[in-house]
């Protein structure tokens, strides 16, 4: 097996909260993120910052991407600082996606009833099921490891995504994934001692969703 010899230090935030999501399945729609949100991630940066090496990693949607430019804003690093990758989104909800629960009930019930007895195989139509989610999520962790650049990473991404990412460290089942909170604009500290090639992940959690979050160092 090839395992990375380094240890990568990698710091994940939740974007702040969007606007117009109240109601809705949001997945991949592309939502902006809210006012709210952004005060969420200029607080944060304010009583945090990660090492001045890190490189910094962002879904490509505009509510986790403007999330990590409001964080380097007040870091002082420059918006092209930011390094997007699609395998950062969150879960994809395919036709459902952008629409109200209410309307989908109204609208696909059967499809709905069927995904909501068994969310962990089923997938919306057109969208992701659970395992899916996890194996996009671990290659875009050995995708972020093969970077040379850096062994510290901030990644800003999506409530789905992060909790994919601690279920991976911890070696747990992907159901473990709804275990943690992941509150918007919190900071949860991982540790990774391998990626290998075969998709197995070994590392550790330090700290979960802190703010103020501990002394990087």
């Amino acid at each position: 097996m090839n395992e990375s010899a380094i240890t990568h230090t990698l710091y994940l935030i939740r974007h702040g909260v969007a606007d117009g999501v109240a109601g809705r399945c949001i997945g991949h729609t592309d939502v902006p993120l809210s006012t709210e949100g952004r005060a969420q991630c200029a607080a944060l940066a304010g009583v945090w910052r990660p090492p001045a090496d890190a490189t910094i990693w962002s879904s490509d949607l505009s509510r986790a991407r403007d999330s990590a430019r409001e964080l380097c804003a007040v870091w002082g690093r420059a918006d092209d600082a930011v390094q997007t990758d699609a395998a950062l989104r969150e879960c994809a909800f395919g036709e459902w996606d952008g629409q109200t629960w209410t309307e989908i009930e109204a609208r696909d019930a059967v499809r709905l009833d069927r995904w909501m007895r068994d969310w962990v195989t089923e997938s919306p139509p057109g969208g992701e099921s659970l395992p899916m989610l996890v194996e996009r999520v671990r290659g875009a962790l050995r995708g972020i490891t093969s970077t040379a650049a850096s062994t510290t990473h901030v990644i800003v991404s999506h409530a789905g995504v992060l909790r994919a990412m601690l279920s991976l460290v911890l070696g747990a089942p992907d159901t473990a994934a709804f275990n943690w909170a992941m509150p918007h604009a919190h900071v949860t500290a991982i540790r990774l001692n391998r990626v290998e090639v075969d998709g197995v992940v070994g590392g550790r959690v330090d700290w979960l969703h802190a703010f103020p979050s501990p002394d990087p160092t």
